[in-house]
């Protein structure tokens, strides 16, 4: 059992477990290990079918994101990518990992709310 997310203290260790065979009941149970371990979610679920569809759809928002950015000058308002994006079925959270890992840059505009810029790499 592992903790996913916490903002209000160190994430805990990972409480190890393993699935066995009951004899008494010939049913599945929970068997605790005496350990935690310091695995996290990501590693546990590296290779599943569950984060192999996650990188898929983030994969295909950043190739979007840059698209969207290029077609605008290299900028736009965070507010109208996050809106551009759910029109097309993409989560706020998923655009928001996209931009992470496309190098898109962001700024305060004052009081205008923020802006997303293309990394120099990308915007060339």
């Amino acid at each position: 059992m592992v903790c996913q997310k916490m903002n209000i203290a160190p994430k805990p260790r990972a409480m190890a477990y393993r699935i066995v065979t009951s004899e008494t009941h010939d049913v599945a149970r929970i068997q605790w290990e005496s350990e935690p371990t310091d695995m996290t979610a990501d590693e546990l679920l590296e290779g599943t079918a569950f984060s192999e569809g996650r990188t898929a759809r983030v994969d295909r928002v950043v190739k979007w994101l840059r698209h969207y950015l290029t077609e605008n000058g290299g900028r736009a308002g965070a507010k109208d990518v996050l809106r551009a994006g759910e029109a097309l079925g993409f989560s706020k959270d998923t655009v928001k990992r996209a931009r992470a890992r496309a190098g898109v840059d962001t700024a305060k505009m004052g009081l205008g709310g923020w802006e997303w810029t293309l990394g120099e790499e990308e915007g060339e």
